[in-house]
């Protein structure tokens, strides 16, 4: 017998492949940033291009107001990413009001929103990230969008006061006052230790989700989801090859490549009982390849 058992999902390893090291990036960029402002850094002769700004100091401000806005920016769209891709197929979420919502809903609130919704019984302990995320989501918005009129509500800048000390303890001294006051200059980017924050907060929050997620799930129908989807085109038309090279090997082989079928997808295999076994009894292994045809068809 082998057990299964998912600790994270594609989504989040996506996700992270996705806002990976930007903290680093971004302070490596300011670091140069900082060389052009004190004079330290020239233009390379390889560079084939023309630089010569009438103010350095002024440039190299500039210069790390963009990167700062552009960090925000990708941070936010990671995290809509990953929303997305949680909800494609094969959807580990399994709700089909929240894969709708996901897929075809452009606004990152709302499906920020849905998911809060659908899984709030598992986002207690973070709640103060999810209010720093819709600080993030509107600010991103005001940077980016001409004549964005996102803005957080009062209930949620009271919530956000209230927990100044744990925002403080758990972010670096962040004072979140201070925050929001630059938060309403409305077309000001974040401070660097802000947008280091929400990057924080958005990585803390997208681990809890996570892990909520796959603690809702139906272990069994996201395995045949998962044999479903790495047998169909995407026209939706079998492919025969792979029915044939699963299913009409012996009991072993074909549990073997089932097997390596969803670790692909996500499985990792355990030594503890877990919500997903598979033995040779298994109805996934037991299929002959008429039978699989119909079932995945």
């Amino acid at each position: 017998m082998t057990n299964l058992i998912i600790n994270t999902t594609r989504a989040r390893k996506d996700y992270k492949q996705l806002i990976g090291q930007t903290n680093h990036f971004l302070i490596t960029i300011l670091v140069g940033l900082d060389g052009i402002n004190t004079g330290r850094v020239s233009l390379n002769p390889s560079f084939s291009t023309s630089w010569n700004p009438q103010n350095m100091q002024t440039s190299a401000l500039r210069s790390r107001h963009f990167a700062i806005k552009a960090t925000l920016a990708w941070c936010v769209d990671a995290l809509d990413g990953y929303f997305v891709m949680a909800c494609e197929e094969p959807d580990i979420v399994q709700d089909s009001t929240l894969i709708h919502t996901s897929l075809n809903e452009k606004s990152i609130f709302r499906k920020f929103k849905a998911f809060n919704n659908k899984y709030s019984a598992n986002l207690h302990t973070v709640s103060v990230e999810a209010a720093l995320i819709e600080v993030a989501i509107t600010w991103r918005n005001r940077l980016i969008h001409f004549n964005s009129d996102n803005s957080i509500s009062a209930t949620k800048r009271s919530f956000l006061i209230r927990q100044k000390s744990y925002i403080q303890t758990n972010y670096q001294g962040l004072d979140i006052e201070v925050l929001l006051d630059n938060y309403d200059g409305y077309k000001n980017p974040p401070r660097f230790k802000e947008v280091t924050a929400l990057i924080r907060a958005i990585h803390k929050y997208v681990e809890v989700l996570d892990a909520a997620i796959i603690g809702n799930i139906n272990y069994n129908n996201y395995a045949h989801a998962i044999i479903k989807h790495y047998l169909n085109e995407d026209n939706g038309q079998l492919k025969d090859k792979r029915i044939n090279g699963i299913w009409s090997r012996d009991i072993d082989t074909t549990k073997r490549k089932i097997i390596n079928i969803l670790k692909g997808y996500g499985f990792e295999e355990v030594v503890q009982n877990t919500r997903l076994s598979i033995n040779n009894t298994n109805n996934l292994v037991t299929l002959d390849v008429k039978s699989a045809r119909s079932v995945f068809n």
